[in-house]
């Protein structure tokens, strides 16, 4: 490599003198004589340029793809309608609603609500309505996302039982199971009145709160009762 150095360089130089001597410029000449022999370097830097572009731009265009992930679409609720038509209920009775769909596979919640709470309950999530006390009360069925609805009335008519009943008791009225006149078995007080709940002073109801619970010859028998009052349940172990 270093002779052929050393003869490139004589060469050089003898063109330079022949230059000199002529009317071409002699570093003309030179460069001339040196991209004959050694390539123009600057068509090579292009090249390996537009090699290294394309490599860059080819793995740009995979990572782009690798991080175009398809993701899943929603489904949502086209038609909803309850399974039942308008029906009744006893006191205390439960039945079991459902709705049909179309789609039947969605990605959102269907939930239920009453609109009248006093009268018949149901379940949000399950669809199970239970009569409270005598009346007629919407049942909706709703879908959490596509906002649509589904309706059906229900008619809450007593128990058909001669030991059930409503009593005054002075500071409120009691509905459910009687015997003798008085509130013996399951069910609800509405107080007109505010009125202690049971021995306890923490427990005192005001006018509108309820509470249910299972009773024994008009008194309170023991295990769990519900009091309903501001929108909350507190649950009272006598």
């Amino acid at each position: 490599m270093e002779t052929i150095n050393k003869y490139v360089y004589v060469l050089l130089m003898a063109l330079f003198m022949v230059g000199m001597m002529s009317s071409c410029n002699p570093v003309d000449k030179i460069n001339e004589l040196k991209n004959s022999i050694l390539g123009d370097d600057t068509e090579q830097m292009g090249e390996e340029d537009e090699v290294e572009d394309s490599n860059v731009s080819s793995a740009r265009d995979n990572d782009e793809k690798e991080n175009d992930v398809i993701e899943p679409s929603e489904v949502f609720v086209e038609t909803i309608n309850i399974d039942s038509k308008n029906f009744s209920v006893q006191v205390g009775q439960t039945k079991q609603l459902k709705v049909k769909t179309e789609p039947e596979e969605y990605d959102e919640e269907v939930l239920w609500r009453s609109s009248d709470e006093s009268v018949v309950t149901v379940d949000a999530e399950k669809g199970i309505v239970k009569g409270v006390k005598e009346g007629s009360a919407n049942i909706i069925a709703y879908t959490s996302d596509s906002q649509l609805s589904s309706n059906v009335m229900v008619t809450v008519t007593p128990k058909s039982n001669p030991n059930y009943g409503t009593v005054n008791l002075g500071y409120g009225t009691y509905t459910g199971d009687l015997k003798n006149g008085q509130p013996h078995g399951h069910g609800t007080i509405v107080y007109s009145t505010s009125h202690k709940i049971v021995n306890s002073a923490e427990y005192y109801a005001k006018r509108g709160d309820k509470f249910e619970a299972d009773f024994r010859d008009g008194r309170v028998s023991g295990g769990i009762g519900y009091w309903y009052h501001d929108g909350d349940i507190t649950a009272i172990n006598p």
